[in-house]
C-alpha cells in the first residue's frame, strides 16, 4: 500500500476524518473509469475514439459510487446531470475531464455548458459566459449570467472540483482536486488545488475501506482457480490399476 502525505487543512476541514478515504477513493474512482473506458473501446472493435469517449459519464459514476462510504453523505441527481453526485457536509464533489497539457493543472480548460455554470454558482463564482441560451430567465449584465440556483443540489453549498486527465492513448496522468471556477474562456481559475500523487494512480489500493461497483460484473480473471485433480497416490492403488488393466476394467 502507497502511503499518502497527510491530508492538508482544506481536506480536512471538508472531510474531517475521512479526508485520506477520500483521496485513495478519487484514485480507485478514476483508474476504474480508465480500465471500463479502455474496456468500451476494445468490447466495440472502432479503431476510432467514440466508445472511449463514454469516459467521462463513467467517472460520474464512479465517484459518485466509490464516494458512497461518507457516513450521512447525500447523493442527488441535478437536472441535466448525466450521472448523481455525491454531497459531505456541504460540499459537493464535482469530477470533470479535460485534456491534458505541458501547463498541467494551470491551463485546465472544461467546457461551460448551462447546466456546468449552475454547479460553480454554488461557489458564487458564476462563470462570464456559457455555451447557448439560459431560457430560465437569468438577467444579463455587461456580459456575465446570473444564474438561478434550480434546488436540484440537495444541501450543497459549495463545490470540490475533481479534475482528470485522462485519454485512451496517455492512459491516466493527473487528478487535481480542490475549490475552482471556470473564467471566460472555460479555464478553471483555482482559490485551492491539490494533486494526487502519481504512484496513486498507477497502482492498486489496498487496505482501505473502498466501496466497489455493485453494477459491474467481475474480471474473467479474477475467478477463483479450479482445484486440481491431482494428488499422491499410494502403492496399493497403482497395484489395483494394473490389475484392473490385466482384465479389461476400469468403467466404461
Amino acid at each position: 500500500m502507497h502511503e499518502l502525505p497527510e491530508a492538508s487543512r482544506w481536506m480536512v476541514e471538508r472531510f474531517s476524518e475521512h479526508a485520506h478515504q477520500v483521496r485513495a477513493a478519487l484514485a480507485e474512482a478514476a483508474r476504474a473509469s480508465q480500465e471500463y473506458a479502455l474496456d468500451a473501446k476494445a468490447g466495440s472493435r472502432l479503431e476510432s475514439n467514440e466508445a472511449y469517449g463514454a469516459l467521462w459519464r463513467i467517472l460520474g459514476h464512479q465517484v459518485a459510487t466509490h464516494m458512497n462510504f461518507l457516513p450521512g453523505h447525500e447523493q442527488v441527481h441535478p437536472k441535466d446531470s448525466r450521472f448523481p453526485l455525491i454531497v459531505f457536509r456541504g460540499t459537493l464533489i464535482f469530477p470533470v475531464r479535460y485534456a491534458s497539457s505541458p501547463h498541467g493543472g494551470d491551463k485546465i480548460r472544461i467546457d461551460v455548458s448551462e447546466y456546468r455554470a449552475r454547479v460553480y454558482a454554488l461557489n458564487g463564482r458564476e462563470p462570464e459566459a456559457v455555451q447557448g441560451h439560459l431560457d430560465l430567465g437569468q438577467e444579463f449584465d455587461a456580459g456575465r449570467v446570473r444564474v438561478v440556483r434550480d434546488g436540484s443540489f440537495g444541501s450543497a453549498e459549495r463545490v470540490m472540483t475533481v479534475a482528470c486527465a485522462v485519454s485512451a492513448r496517455g492512459g491516466l496522468q493527473h487528478v487535481y482536486y480542490g475549490e475552482a471556477a471556470p473564467d471566460a474562456l472555460g479555464y478553471l481559475d483555482w482559490t485551492h488545488r491539490e494533486e494526487l500523487p502519481q504512484s496513486l494512480l498507477d497502482s492498486s489500493i489496498t487496505g482501505l475501506a473502498l466501496v466497489s461497483d455493485p453494477g459491474v460484473g467481475g474480471r474473467f480473471d479474477q475467478a477463483p482457480l479450479p482445484e486440481s485433480p491431482i494428488s499422491l497416490r499410494t502403492d496399493t492403488e497403482g497395484d489395483q490399476d494394473q490389475d484392473q488393466s490385466a482384465t479389461g476394467g476400469g468403467g466404461e
